[in-house]
């Protein structure tokens, strides 16, 4: 991305995981080892990203593709919000699993992940491809990602010109670029403006700006936008969907009944893990990744 290039980046965390509800044990005996770090959505889950679908469609936001990670929960979430928004392409990027704790203990590379194939059945009525030479570190993945979205921009031709970019992904990435190891409700809906903050190695500054509930109630403000704000205000006037379905304003922490706070989970027992130490970015301050990120411990990945 050039210096003087931007990119508005919505990301959203995957609906209700099936091994955190009591359904597990059953999963558990019906799943080989090898796929126990990819657990399905849940029917809640997929109520969950139709919900999250529908709030970023109220905020007046349109998406040509949606870039997401390649575990089930992601790819099914992606796909809900998708039928919301009337998304028609998915681009799977590798990378954007990188944060996930799973991915952290035993390497991206070692992860039995779904074949295109396999991905396409569980995704139906919608073109799906895969970013093969997208960046294998979260960072670098998001990097790689704000710069097709920057890339599309510039193209007269494109529908994408001027449009923000949308990514599915896991809690651990939105805490990395937040920088910070905040409560995340299930479908948490971040916004960050990703820009060039060295041209020169290729790396994005993040500035963080808002993260909402699935429905829309905010979780946690972070740097003034006027363009969010007027999205916000745009919520909050339409059709009385705030008083009938929106949680209570958590400061910060998960909005009731949106999903289970960090910790362990009966499971995952060593799930959670925190943001990764390259973020800089509390209180709004750019978080910057370069693409080559360490791998901090953790569990099984949210």
């Amino acid at each position: 991305m050039p210096n003087s290039a931007s990119c508005s980046m919505w990301v959203v965390r995957h609906g209700e995981r099936l091994d955190e509800t009591a359904g597990v044990n059953e999963w558990l005996r019906k799943t080989p080892r090898s796929r126990r770090f990819d657990p399905p959505l849940t029917e809640e889950g997929g109520r969950q990203a139709t919900v999250a679908g529908k709030t970023l469609s109220k905020l007046g936001l349109s998406f040509d593709k949606v870039f997401v990670s390649p575990t089930m929960r992601t790819l099914s979430t992606a796909w809900h919000v998708a039928e919301q928004l009337g998304i028609n392409e998915m681009v799977v990027v590798p990378g954007l699993c990188a944060c996930a704790a799973a991915a952290v203990q035993l390497g991206l590379e070692r992860l039995e992940l779904l074949t295109i194939e396999e991905m396409k059945a569980l995704c139906p009525r919608i073109t799906i491809s895969i970013a093969k030479k997208a960046p294998s570190t979260f960072m670098g993945a998001c990097s790689w990602v704000a710069a097709q979205g920057h890339q599309a921009a510039q193209s007269a031709s494109s529908s994408l010109r001027g449009s923000p970019v949308l990514v599915v992904s896991h809690r651990e990435g939105i805490r990395d670029l937040m920088g910070r190891n905040l409560r995340l409700p299930y479908c948490a809906v971040a916004n960050f403006t990703a820009s060039a903050a060295d041209p020169l190695h290729g790396r994005v500054g993040y500035r963080f700006h808002v993260v909402l509930t699935a429905a829309g109630g905010r979780v946690l403000l972070g740097q003034s936008s006027p363009s969010v704000e007027e999205m916000l205000a745009r919520i909050r006037l339409s059709d009385g969907a705030e008083a009938a379905t929106r949680a209570p304003d958590a400061p910060d922490g998960a909005a009731p009944g949106d999903g289970p706070a960090p910790g362990p989970s009966p499971g995952n027992p060593a799930e959670d893990r925190p943001p990764s130490g390259r973020s800089k970015g509390a209180n709004g301050a750019p978080a910057r990744g370069d693409g080559r990120g360490g791998r901090p411990r953790g569990g099984s990945g949210g």
